[in-house]
């Protein structure tokens, strides 16, 4: 008996919505939250990584479950690779941070006034 295939045997929709969702998630996570982390390391650099930390954990819980879930250790590979990249970009941004001179793009002084302006805009 043949196996329910997706697309008519040919999966190529699923195949071209996850290549062009990692895509998607690579340039959000690598435009977004390392340059912020860079733009103001000075401030919040024990917070980010905190939560570095913490992501780390979640994911290596996914990659283990998907590990499991796949009984095989292919989820470890893509998963470790991400991972790695995402720490090491991460680690970049901090030290480049906390090395750079130019000014936060944050406002440390009177966040009210920050925050007031933001939502009076809205």
């Amino acid at each position: 008996m043949a196996e329910p295939t997706i697309g008519g045997g040919t999966g190529r929709m699923v195949d071209v919505a996850l290549r062009a969702e990692m895509i998607y998630q690579l340039t959000g996570s690598n435009l977004s939250s390392p340059q912020s982390a860079e733009l103001n390391a000075k401030a919040r650099a024990p917070g980010i990584q905190k939560w570095i930390n913490l992501t780390n954990a979640e994911g290596i819980a996914w990659i283990v479950f998907l590990c499991y879930l796949d009984r095989s250790y292919w989820p470890a590979i893509g998963g470790g690779l991400a991972g790695a990249g995402m720490l090491l970009k991460y680690k970049y941004a901090i030290k480049s941070g906390l090395n750079s001179d130019e000014p936060p793009t944050e406002n440390y002084q009177n966040p009210e006034a920050v925050y007031s302006e933001v939502y009076s805009q809205a």
